[in-house]
């Protein structure tokens, strides 16, 4: 067992039984090593695209990249959002606690306007260790941006009796059951990345998992 894999058995949370320890920690480990590939691969895919979105009228484009590249626009905007920022800030390529979901708030934030990007890079040389949620906070300070609206609530709170009539209460249950303590961070993801992001993101994971017979969560590999 490698040092990193020790040390999060040494870390592991002590509701998870200790029998299940090692598992846990492995599995952890894959989880995370995967999440990075996906970091990888969001930002080779928005280099590829990028070119092609300027070359394109905007119709044509998200007609292309749903029919034969089989991506959301959405997902293929926040793709290119996400390499966009990381040329404006070179130090993010490399920064892997900015997660996709940090990089698309960036990348909105600072959006192609090359002093934004100045000022972010010289955010994250004076605070390397600080956190994506507290340079995006600060960021938006320095360009003299308002907070993060959450306008759309209202909104989104009136259709919420109508969608849950089409869900069926035991599976809500269900789920909430299964995410335990992680449901709180499963719903502030959504509500940052949409939920739309968030079950693309979930089934690109599976499909990988399912076409690479390799790609194992097994506490034997």
């Amino acid at each position: 067992m490698s040092s990193t894999s020790k040390k999060a058995v040494r870390d592991a949370d002590p509701k998870i039984p200790e029998n299940l320890r090692t598992e846990a920690a492995h599995v952890a480990f894959c989880v995370v090593a995967a999440l990075g590939e996906m970091r990888e691969r969001a930002l080779t895919i928005g280099q590829l695209l990028l070119p092609m979105k300027s070359r394109l009228a905007r119709g044509t484009f998200t007609a292309w990249v749903q029919s034969d590249c089989g991506l959301h626009i959405r997902t293929a905007e926040n793709y290119i959002l996400a390499w966009c920022v990381t040329q404006a800030c070179p130090a993010l390529k490399l920064a892997r606690s900015f997660k996709l979901c940090a990089l698309y708030e960036l990348g909105r934030i600072v959006d192609s306007e090359e002093e934004r990007g100045a000022v972010l890079s010289e955010l994250i040389a004076d605070r390397p260790t600080a956190k994506p949620a507290e340079v995006i906070v600060e960021l938006r300070a320095k360009l003299g941006l308002p907070a993060a609206s959450h306008r759309v609530l209202p909104a989104a709170m009136q259709r919420v009796p109508a969608i849950s009539q089409r869900i069926e209460p035991s599976l809500v249950a269900e789920m909430a059951e299964l995410l335990g303590d992680k449901l709180r961070d499963f719903v502030t993801l959504v509500g940052e990345c949409g939920a739309v992001a968030v079950c693309e993101a979930l089934i690109e994971f599976q499909r990988h998992a399912a076409q690479n017979e390799n790609f194992s969560f097994s506490a034997g590999d």
